[in-house]
């Protein structure tokens, strides 16, 4: 009876050894910037994908950068989360002076997810800008959470950002469905 004690303590220790930690980082966190030049930068997430980690199911980042230099054009979402045209995720992003934020929620299962994300790391959002200045411009994360397949925080922050209006959310919510409504109470 001890020995297995200590088996299933062992197996556990390992797994969170092998699962690392779940970090976000911005490629590139600066680039050189003229008027006209396009730039581009991922958000990219790691150590996904490997024994004891969690997937991701859902995420709302904010990105700040310096709006003398750039203008943002958009973004563009990756594939591991689910694939919207097929209602499979759903995203969205907004911009505000300085800030970019990106949200995206997966409806997948978390076994679904699971087969989606095998690398240890993947892009969840390229985001695009138009140079408009001449200098370096840096970009920074200025928080917002991402979240596992049951909604837990896994990376990231639950930093106080202001509360969305609750109609479009309700227009999501029944968008959603069941399999989503989890992820998407989460995010607030």
């Amino acid at each position: 009876m001890r020995f297995c004690l200590w088996l299933t303590l062992g197996l556990t220790l390992m797994g969170r050894a092998w699962a690392g930690t779940i970090t976000l980082e911005l490629i590139p966190s600066a680039a050189s910037v003229s008027p006209g030049e396009s730039v581009t930068m991922n958000a990219e997430i790691s150590g996904i994908g490997v024994p004891g980690a969690a997937e991701v199911g859902s995420f709302d980042i904010f990105v700040g950068f310096n709006p003398a230099l750039l203008a943002p054009e958009g973004v563009t979402f990756g594939a591991l989360l689910g694939n919207a045209s097929a209602s499979q995720a759903l995203t969205g992003s907004t911009v505000s002076p300085g800030r970019v934020e990106a949200a995206e929620v997966s409806f997948l299962s978390n076994a679904q997810l699971d087969a989606l994300q095998t690398t240890s790391s993947f892009t969840l959002a390229t985001f695009s800008f138009e140079g408009i200045g001449s200098g370096t411009a840096a970009f920074t994360f200025e928080g917002g959470p991402i979240d596992d397949g049951n909604g837990n925080l896994i990376a990231g922050t639950k930093a106080v950002i202001p509360e969305p209006d609750p109609l479009p959310l309700l227009v999501m919510l029944l968008a959603a469905g069941v399999p989503g409504l989890r992820r998407l109470s989460r995010l607030q």
